[in-house]
């Protein structure tokens, strides 16, 4: 953000009393920011107001935006009303917060809105724990130590780049690569606690992020509740059709070929093969058991299973399937493991790749693979589509919504991939929805899909194709991550830590800030029988979670605090249309169906456009009777 817009947000504050840090101190209030007279006027406890120059905003702000914490008294170079002023007007900023550190008062730029706008924040303990150790680590840094540990990096690399160059032009030598490769992850490491970085600068990562956001997404999440039998999401295992009619499919689209280990190794170090393309969520998950066994198959010369990719327009090849069978071979050749529990070869039991004789080196690298490449363009959307779901039929068992992330990649996805892991969404569905095959971002997209497009309009065929119309429509906007790239893994994955709010169009951030509104009142109004079938039920139902998530998304914030307000009603209301002892409030538009009861719409047909229409309808006019006003519900693109 630059000094223009926080300017813009600082008019916003004109005619508020605003809340000095040192509670001792006065309120001021601004009157009028003149920007083309380079002042703004303020008022002190009522008295006649005076002018200050927006420079000293302007030097705070430039402080802030490049090392996120400004000191005003050292910036200013004095103290009383010549700091006071100008750190009230920004500290009251919904992105500044303040601290003490050494017993003086500091700004902090967050990278989103903590606050309301007029109102001012301390950093919380997490937060402020962190900050004062970056300022620490700052304090005590040694430079000259590390450029003498920073050039014996360097001399390793060199040297080891020319052992590359002459002996092995077309292989990655690792012994003194890797040495180096850790060193300088070390000392980076050590420069990174040191500052904190800006915020516009993508090539560093703040760590400043809650507690809370480091969530564990691991493998063993499943959908239900601890203890006692598990059950599934109802409606999981719903078909997803695929139009009739295809035009005769071109058998240059899909082609079989036979890349050595060692190639395949290539593409991976040059970046031209993607280990985690958006619809594969999980890498290395294998155990050192299996790991062995498939190099010692490898190493015997047993056949290996065939590996799919799909090569983008720029010639890059990213995984369909084989992701495990890749990340170990390449980690063996790149000496991440030892082989463990070797069955025939037992005389490499505890060896690494390096340790390797030549000839079982050779013979590793030159292993042949049988691969499938398929050809990914923009007009082959329908074509692939029945391309992948032929290969599931034939055993790879890709999930659809792993489908639909392959076929359509881009920031939908960051934003699906981003909210599931969110603290909210978790606790939501109880940390128990599983990562594995998506099934935690399809039940997010379904929500999302109808709070983006609204559901009145709903007029498709297939729901697959709604929810890949969302995905297509999301995509036209932009986002940016933020990683931590203190947890980057072998691969370069990192885990989302948050949005970049400075580069993320503002549906993005609209719509994050409505879903976690909307589940935050789930859990509130329906307490620990949220998003189930009936009370004390095991299961979650995705229909359920659609409609009760998308349509408190599609709120307002007065029209939810009114929900949370009449919380018991809503909850006793929708209850009753379940169990039947409540009328419905619509009809069904189709016939066929007016004897049907409400549970019916969240159980059976779910996808139908005559089951989604009663299903919101009848929620939405529940809602309106309790809560005695009407509702609009617009999706947020009808909005727009």
């Amino acid at each position: 953000m630059n000094f223009d817009d926080a300017l813009e947000d600082i008019r916003g504050l004109i005619g508020l009393e605003l809340t000095a840090i040192n509670p001792k101190t006065g309120h001021i209030v601004i009157e009028k920011v003149d920007k083309e007279a380079g002042s703004y006027y303020v008022s002190l406890n009522g008295r006649k107001a005076t002018s200050r120059p927006i420079s000293q905003l302007e030097l705070i702000w430039n402080s802030l935006n490049h090392s996120r914490v400004a000191y005003i008294e050292g910036i200013l170079g004095g103290s009383g009303s010549s700091r006071h002023i100008p750190e009230t007007v920004l500290a009251n900023l919904p992105y500044v917060e303040h601290f003490k550190y050494k017993k003086k008062k500091h700004l902090f730029l967050s990278e989103t809105a903590t606050h309301e706008l007029g109102e001012i924040k301390s950093l919380d303990a997490s937060q402020l724990r962190k900050v004062k150790k970056k300022l620490d680590n700052l304090n005590k840094f040694d430079h000259y130590t590390f450029t003498l540990e920073m050039e014996n990096a360097l001399n390793l690399l060199k040297s080891s780049s020319k052992e590359l160059r002459v002996k092995f032009p077309g292989e990655f030598k690792v012994t003194k690569l890797a040495k180096a490769q850790a060193l300088l992850s070390d000392l980076l490491l050590t420069v990174s606690d040191t500052f904190l970085p800006p915020l516009d600068t993508s090539g560093y990562i703040s760590e400043i992020i809650d507690d809370e956001k480091s969530i564990n997404l691991d493998a063993e999440r499943i959908i239900g509740y601890s203890g006692g039998e598990i059950e599934d999401i109802e409606g999981e295992n719903e078909e997803v059709s695929i139009d009739d009619g295809f035009e005769e499919m071109s058998s240059s689209r899909i082609r079989l070929v036979h890349p050595t280990v060692s190639l395949i190794y290539d593409r991976l170090l040059h970046n031209e093969l993607e280990l985690q393309p958006e619809f594969q969520r999980k890498d290395r998950i294998w155990s050192l058991r299996h790991k062995t066994s498939l190099i010692e198959s490898v190493l015997i010369g047993f056949p290996v299973p065939t590996f799919y990719f799909g090569e983008r327009q720029d010639g890059a090849w990213f995984i369909i399937d084989g992701l495990q069978r890749v990340t170990t071979l390449c980690d063996f050749i790149g000496d991440r493991f030892s082989l463990k529990g070797m069955k025939f070869l037992n005389q490499f039991e505890g060896k690494t790749f390096e340790e390797l004789p030549r000839p079982y080196q050779r013979k590793l690298r030159e292993y042949q693979l049988h691969c499938h490449v398929i050809t990914m363009t923009k007009d082959s959307d329908r074509m692939v589509r029945e391309l992948f779901q032929r290969i599931n039929t034939y055993g790879l068992k890709m999930s659809y919504q792993e489908i639909r992330c392959a076929l359509f990649p881009g920031s939908s996805v960051k934003f699906l991939r981003y909210i599931s892991g969110r603290p909210t969404f978790l606790k939501a569905t109880f940390n128990k929805v599983s990562p594995d095959r998506m099934r935690d971002t399809e039940l997010i997209l379904g929500a999302v899909a109808f709070a983006v497009l609204g559901y009145k309009k709903f007029n498709h065929t297939k729901f697959d194709d709604f929810l890949t119309d969302a995905m297509k429509k999301l995509n036209a906007f932009s986002i940016k991550e933020i990683t931590s790239k203190n947890e980057v893994t072998d691969a370069g994955v990192q885990p989302i830590i948050g949005l970049d709010v400075l580069k993320t169009d503002k549906i993005y951030l609209d719509l994050v800030s409505r879903i976690e509104s909307a589940l935050s009142l789930a859990i509130k109004v329906f307490g620990a029988d949220r998003y189930k079938k009936e009370l004390d039920g095991r299961s979650l139902n995705k229909s359920r979670f659609e409609m009760i998530t998308a349509t408190f998304a599609m709120l307002s914030e007065d029209e939810r605090k009114n929900v949370l307000e009449h919380r018991e009603k809503i909850k006793t209301g929708l209850y009753s249309l379940l169990d039947g002892t409540k009328p419905q409030f619509v009809q069904w538009s189709s016939e066929t169906y007016q004897n049907r009861p409400f549970e019916y719409s969240v159980s059976q047909s779910t996808g139908k456009k005559v089951t989604v229409l009663y299903r919101f309808s009848n929620f939405k006019a529940l809602l309106e009777d309790v809560l005695e006003t009407k509702l609009s519900l617009e999706g947020i693109l009808e909005k727009t």
